[in-house]
């Protein structure tokens, strides 16, 4: 079975391909920086703060990234 970090590194690539995004891009739009996605896909967790930034930079809500629901966009900000 996936750990909480696996799951969300897999998400987050999901994320990105369906968008057409890179992680740099989305780093950037979420936080301001450049390591949040990288920082991810090496197994660390973000915060919270920074979880739900990368959600709404990726169009979906910090559960789903967990894998706590399979809305894509239960309550996600239009885009």
């Amino acid at each position: 079975m996936k750990n909480s970090a696996e799951i969300l590194a897999e998400r987050v690539e999901q994320r990105l391909k369906e968008l057409g995004l890179t992680g740099y891009a989305a780093s950037m739009t979420a936080i301001g920086k450049p390591d949040l996605v990288r920082d991810i896909q090496r197994g660390r967790m973000p915060s919270a703060p920074r979880l739900s930034a990368l959600a709404r930079a990726l169009q979906t809500t910090p559960e789903w990234l967990l894998d706590e629901t399979n809305q894509l966009r239960a309550s996600a900000p239009a885009a």
